[in-house]
């Protein structure tokens, strides 16, 4: 998928996203660049064919898993969810999402975040 999108989404994007894509160990700065610019380019797509498709991305959070230990003594502990507490805070967001949402980034409130 990405070699087939990378053409499409460069030619979109203010940022570059060479060298291509390694992952070693954590996920690093460039995936998350590629899953916002294709969240954003599909979005956008289906917004301006008038698809009803509705394209996100959301913002789980910090979740309490092998993945956060390094930064959850530096979260507040309201702030520090259960994996179950994030994905009933992310389907009340994605139930609640109409057309106009697409392409957009949102946290587990339904707070937009800037691209």
């Amino acid at each position: 998928m990405f070699t087939a999108l990378f053409p499409v989404l460069h030619a979109n994007l203010k940022v570059s996203l060479w060298p291509p894509l390694t992952l070693e160990g954590t996920l690093k700065i460039e995936v998350f660049l590629f899953l916002l610019a294709v969240t954003r380019t599909i979005g956008m797509e289906c917004l301006q064919l008038k698809e009803p498709i509705i394209v996100v991305l959301l913002h789980p959070g910090t979740v309490d898993t092998d993945l956060s230990k390094p930064f959850s003594r530096n979260v507040d502990p309201g702030k520090l969810f259960t994996p179950s507490a994030s994905v009933e805070k992310l389907l009340r967001v994605i139930d609640s999402l109409k057309p106009e949402d697409s392409a957009k980034f949102f946290n587990y409130e339904k707070f937009e975040l800037p691209w």
